[in-house]
């Protein structure tokens, strides 16, 4: 299991934050945080962009991107299930599945990835802090 946690804040359009989080909708700001292989080959992504979180190969989550808060974003990878996991959390509330997205056929485990951050060109605003990959065993539940 492999997983790559991110802080971020996507600032909005709107000329002042809200006080409430997420009611603004709009954001020319995009942010994609993506793994893939040594080669640059994509495993998998996130992306933020126009108020929607892509997952995986062009899957759109039904869970909006919250503007103008603080928020943590989780991508789990797991080998065994060949499933990445996308959860979100903003600040002060429970954490969101976003969605899943299978990983392509070519990959296997034992190959190394990397995790990059792109941000988009059109960006005024977005921060990013407490960047963490980790890599451990997926707990057995019963």
């Amino acid at each position: 299991m492999l997983t790559f946690d991110a802080d971020c804040f996507i600032r909005s359009e709107a000329p002042v934050a809200s006080l409430i989080p997420g009611q603004a909708r709009t954001s020319s700001n995009q942010v994609a945080l993506i793994i893939e292989q040594a080669d640059g080959k994509p495993i998998t992504m996130a992306e933020a962009r126009a108020g929607k979180w892509t997952l995986g190969a062009r899957q759109e989550s039904k869970v909006v991107v919250p503007y103008d808060c603080w928020m943590h974003v989780q991508a789990a990878v797991n080998m065994k299930t060949r499933v990445c996991t996308f959860v979100q959390q903003q600040i002060g509330q429970v954490a969101q599945p976003l969605g899943t997205a299978p990983l392509p056929d070519d990959i296997q485990p034992g190959q190394p990835p990397a995790f990059r951050i792109h941000l988009g060109s059109e960006n005024t605003c977005v921060v990013l802090d407490n960047v963490k990959i980790t890599r451990g065993s997926a707990f057995n539940v019963r």
